[in-house]
């Protein structure tokens, strides 16, 4: 059983990280006896061990210049075990952060491995930056199985870490039930005053929203790294502070901080401690990096005293997360001012029987876009940059991208209904621009009258398979994959002014109806996308010009989340487990990706896709449709991406009793009256078993494996609780009716007239 906390522990000001309160942590009386008995027994134990005399009067000075509470409290020398701990520094060699010495790079991200960048500004623009430079050592970089390091260059391009970034740390058999963390279910306790877990914004004092979760995949439980994830995206360009307190093991035992963190924390003086100069360095070294960090936790009410680890990391600025990609676009539009985006068609097709229900004419071709990569632009390759090596710069070549369009009956003049509204598609999971034609998407566009047209996810794509395949198996190749999701982000663009350019598609006589006029509205263009569509559709809406209004089905975002939560990782993991086998060593894989994984996806974007736009960008309006019990997107980062843009939800968005979390949707608003405008959320329901927590995907939960375990494929997909609901949404009448009404109006209609949206098992 978890620790039951008093109910006026709970902060009530859910929204107190995004209004810039300050949420002020009350003193836990029981747990600072705990913390001054455990000093007592500590004192005991070490004279006993190694005779020792305690050395208080440095570290009361050092904890009152801290504005530490407890800096009356006389702090025993290290321990015995605790020294032969400390001689482990040495081992992990220079450049590591001694706090944890179980992996080099523990506890992730920090700012142990920035350093500062007095240049001030961003590496891709003139805007303002963090002033800090990420500096990921060579030496403490995973490995995979063949002996090769991951090559931290790219990463230490960076001014700082993910906004979504997995908050890795590691604690032997710990607890998490029995110490109280917050859960996905639980997000509330994350925002106590008393929570053992703490993700405060150092920028603006607010405590951030989180949860606690255990790695399951590691096989042995004694190795599984504690992974804290925020339920927002962390402002970009803010300085945080991780703080852990009280945490249990298995047994109910208090686990101790470690002996360089107890050392820094009380002050002890470690002159005349069996500790090797070289360690004494180095802690000496992370203890002025740290003491600020315990100073400022100190001033805004946080005992430090009761800490079993602290540190600190920095997010990313906008510029860093996005500037390469804004670059690209500005000079991108700038250039086809004068040199219009050319089209060829190499294929048309018009028999009925070839093409889905209600579509005329299927044209495919290729349209031109500039190539910001190098050689031929192919899976693999990598951006090229400007003298400084610091912007994308052009080649002055042309990359061909494919592109598949379908065209209604009734825009064709085939059927009554005039112009159709033009939509970009965006495909899934590592598909490809042919998904368009798909019998369900199409007899679902014609019956909105809609021209749907897609092209393929660079990077992303099912021609980027056999290179993402060696990036798992060598992370090191990763960046190149990051790269040229960018490119595949420019493509989407490239489509959709092409489709409304006079000198482009409109010219072109497939284009046409009967009477030689341009069948569709060239005015505006749309958005849709799903599953992947909806993760990368969510970057490339964010960077938009041409489209103001996106669909984003059984959308998400952060794939350091998202990946370890979907029945798509089964295959992949067989790449990746083998190449890289230690388990902590998988979960800093994923913190490294991400951190390049933003460039491309809407885990970089998310602040920046609906209201508050970047430069020389409109605002946009989305309209999120989830799947709830998703096999393949996990729901938790969609709501993640409301919370973070406050956007509200259709109520009730489930059948009572069908969440079992205790407070799902926290801290999000429902839909006040319909028509709405703006931007909504909405969770359809076909019958699947609610998520499970944590890093495993449905089918491998408990309840997923006693009701649907022993039963066929063609069982499991014939009862909806068994059965992968992730394609249901986008088939369910209501989503359709829905999403015509919003692309011709801007409005959002109620297609569940007052009761929660259902969809029929597919």
């Amino acid at each position: 059983m978890g620790r039951r906390r008093p109910a006026d522990t709970v902060s009530t000001d859910r929204w107190s990280w995004e209004r810039g309160t300050t949420v002020a942590w009350r003193q836990n009386n029981i747990a600072a006896g705990r913390s001054h008995l455990l000093v007592v027994w500590t004192a005991v134990l070490a004279l006993v061990l190694v005779g020792a005399s305690c050395a208080g009067s440095d570290r009361a000075a050092e904890a009152g210049s801290r504005g530490d509470d407890a800096s009356t409290t006389i702090a025993p020398r290290l321990s015995t075990s605790e020294l032969q701990t400390l001689s482990r520094v040495d081992d992990e060699g220079a450049g590591c952060d001694p706090l944890d010495t179980t992996n080099c790079l523990l506890p992730f991200p920090s700012d142990a491995y920035t350093t500062s960048d007095d240049a001030g500004t961003s590496s891709t623009s003139s805007a303002k930056a963090t002033g800090r430079r990420v500096a990921l050592p060579d030496a403490g970089m995973p490995s995979n199985a063949d002996g090769t390091r991951i090559d931290p260059t790219e990463w230490n391009r960076n001014d700082g870490f993910s906004p979504n970034t997995p908050i890795l740390t590691y604690f032997p058999n710990v607890g998490l039930e029995r110490s109280g963390v917050a859960t996905e279910g639980t997000l509330d306790l994350s925002m106590a005053s008393d929570s053992p877990s703490l993700l405060i914004d150092l920028t603006t004092g607010n405590q951030m929203p989180h949860w606690v979760e255990v790695d399951q995949r590691a096989d042995d439980p004694a190795e599984r790294l504690t992974i804290m994830r925020p339920a927002v995206s962390l402002p970009e360009g803010h300085h945080f502070a991780v703080a852990y307190r009280e945490i249990l093991d298995e047994r109910g035992r208090a686990i101790p901080p470690s002996a360089a963190f107890r050392a820094i924390r009380d002050g002890l003086d470690l002159s005349t401690s069996d500790v090797s100069s070289a360690t004494r360095t180095t802690l000496e070294a992370r203890a002025d990096q740290l003491n600020p960090v315990l100073s400022d936790l100190s001033d805004r009410g946080v005992d430090t005293g009761s800490l079993i680890v602290a540190w600190d990391f920095t997010v990313a600025s906008t510029a860093n997360l996005s500037g390469r990609l804004l670059a690209m676009r500005d000079a991108t539009l700038n250039h086809l001012k004068s040199d219009p985006v050319r089209v060829k068609v190499t294929g048309t097709e018009e028999n009925p029987k070839k093409l889905p229900e209600g579509i005329g004419r299927k044209v495919t071709g290729t349209f031109t876009l500039p190539l910001f990569l190098e050689g031929k632009g192919g899976p693999g390759s990598s951006m090229t940059y400007d003298k400084s090596k610091s912007t994308p710069k052009a080649t002055g070549k042309d990359y061909s991208a494919g592109f598949t369009c379908m065209l209604t009956n009734a825009q064709l003049g085939k059927k009554f209904g005039g112009k159709a509204r033009a939509v970009v598609y965006g495909h899934g999971l590592l598909g490809s621009r042919d998904e368009v034609a798909g019998d369900d998407l199409g007899r679902n566009a014609a019956s909105g009258n809609q021209m749907y047209c897609a092209t393929d996810w660079l990077g992303m794509s099912a021609g980027d398979i056999a290179f993402a395949t060696k990036a798992l198996g060598d992370v090191s190749k990763f960046p190149a994959m990051a790269d040229r999701m960018q490119q595949g982000i420019l493509a989407q663009l490239v489509l959709a002014r092409a489709l409304i350019d006079p000198r482009s598609f409109p010219q072109l006589a497939q284009f046409h109806d009967g009477g030689g006029g341009v069948s569709y509205f060239t005015d505006e263009v749309y958005f849709d996308g799903n599953s992947q569509g909806g993760i990368m559709g969510g970057a490339a809406t964010a960077v938009a010009t041409d489209w103001t209004r996106a669909t984003l089905g059984v959308p998400g975002m952060n794939y350091s989340t998202l990946l370890q939560r979907s029945t798509d990782w089964n295959t992949y993991a067989q790449i990746m487990d083998p190449a890289y086998p230690d388990a902590a060593d998988r979960q800093l894989v994923f913190g490294l990706l991400q951190m390049l994984w933003d460039r491309g996806e809407a885990g970089g974007y998310v602040q920046h896709l609906t209201d508050d736009p970047y430069p020389k960008t409109p605002k946009h309006q989305v309209i999120f449709e989830v799947a709830f019990g998703d096999h393949q997107v996990a729901p938790v980062t969609v709501e993640n991406m409301a919370r973070t843009l406050k956007i509200p939800y259709h109520q009730p968005a489930l059948a009572e009793g069908r969440d079992p979390r205790s407070k799902p949707l926290w801290a999000l608003d429902p839909i006040d009256a319909y028509p709405a405008t703006g931007s909504a959320l909405f969770y359809w329901d076909s019958g699947a078993l609610a998520p499970p927590l944590g890093n495993i995907n449905p089918t491998l939960s408990e309840e997923w494996t006693a009701e649907c375990g022993a039963l066929g494929e063609d069982e499991r997909d014939a009862k909806p609780a068994c059965a992968d609901p992730h394609e249901d949404p986008r088939r369910a009448i209501g989503f359709v009716q829905q999403k015509q009404a919003f692309f011709e109006t801007g409005t959002i209609i109620d297609p569940c007239g007052g009761e929660p949206c259902t969809a029929k098992s597919t």
